[in-house]
């Protein structure tokens, strides 16, 4: 315990005492340089006024004093307890606990399961702590994976998007060849068509139709009364029939199909009439296509 030898409190003491009283007559000559001197009977003298003060002084020191000593006291019943306390337990010899002459062995048993169970609890918190990085580890590495699977998965779709896209543009180039191609076709045959037709022109205005050549009997005709219509005249079926031009399906080759046939028939007579409504024009309809098939394609690459 805490405790001030007696030699060293009584010099303690005295150099207080010392100071205070120092202290004190100091101030009261301070308080008395500023204090203005009165003459009166009634008031009391210096001398009288720091008398008391100074027995006021020691009596408060004296209660200091003894409010020291019981707390010394309060200070040793403390230590005594503390020592107590402390011969309660164990000593250690470099870390091994000795067992002092009159502890049995329950007490050492007891001793030693409480230092085996928190050793195994320590072990066991160390294995948690343990797992629980593990854990972590492996969430984290997962997380990892799953983050570059998506990054390849999403690289694979655009490369998808991508590959998609030269498809289109592709199959887009191949249209646009076979457009034009036909588009050439339908040209040159055009050209040839105008000019069978222009050689034929002459030939066209002189010749009769063939219908001229059959006219149908004059007793066939309608001879109707008042109700009946107009009588047909000879020229009538001149006038239906078609100009001298190839009309039969031995032109073309026999293994097409039939709508085959019929679309080339169209298509032929489609291209006559494009011809003679743009003879006088630097493109006809087919050319206005091919022009926004191309549109379309620059269109749906910069998409």
């Amino acid at each position: 315990a805490w405790s001030v030898p007696e030699d060293v409190a009584s010099l303690r003491f005295k150099h207080y005492d010392k100071t205070r009283k120092h202290n004190l007559a100091l101030l009261l000559q301070v308080a008395a340089e500023e204090r203005p001197q009165v003459d009166d009977p009634n008031t009391e003298t210096d001398h009288c006024k720091y008398s008391k003060e100074l027995a006021h002084e020691h009596k408060l020191l004296q209660e200091m004093i003894k409010g020291r000593l019981k707390y010394e006291k309060i200070l040793e019943k403390e230590a005594a307890k503390l020592a107590r306390k402390r011969t309660q337990y164990l000593v250690l010899d470099h870390g091994v606990p000795l067992r002092r002459p009159g502890e049995s062995d329950a007490v050492h048993v007891l001793h030693e399961a409480k230092a085996s169970d928190l050793q195994r609890r320590v072990g066991i918190q160390s294995t948690l702590d343990d797992k629980t990085k593990r854990l972590v580890s492996q969430e984290r590495e997962a997380n990892v994976a799953h983050m570059k699977n998506v990054q390849a998965f999403q690289k694979q779709l655009a490369a998808r998007k991508i590959q998609a896209n030269y498809r289109r543009i592709d199959n887009l180039k191949e249209v646009k060849q076979a457009i034009v191609a036909e588009r050439n076709r339908i040209h040159k045959l055009a050209g040839i068509r105008y000019s069978h037709c222009k050689d034929l022109s002459d030939e066209i205005r002189l010749t009769p139709g063939p219908g001229e050549y059959n006219p149908p009997p004059l007793t066939k005709r309608a001879t109707g009364g008042m109700w009946s219509p107009l009588p047909k005249g000879p020229t009538n079926q001149l006038h239906a029939t078609p100009a001298p031009c190839d009309y039969s399906p031995s032109t073309f080759p026999r293994d097409m199909a039939a709508s085959t046939v019929e679309f080339k028939r169209a298509l032929h007579t489609m291209t006559t009439s494009y011809l003679l409504a743009s003879k006088c024009k630097t493109d006809i309809m087919i050319d206005a296509d091919i022009n926004a098939l191309e549109q379309s394609s620059v269109e749906a690459v910069i998409e």
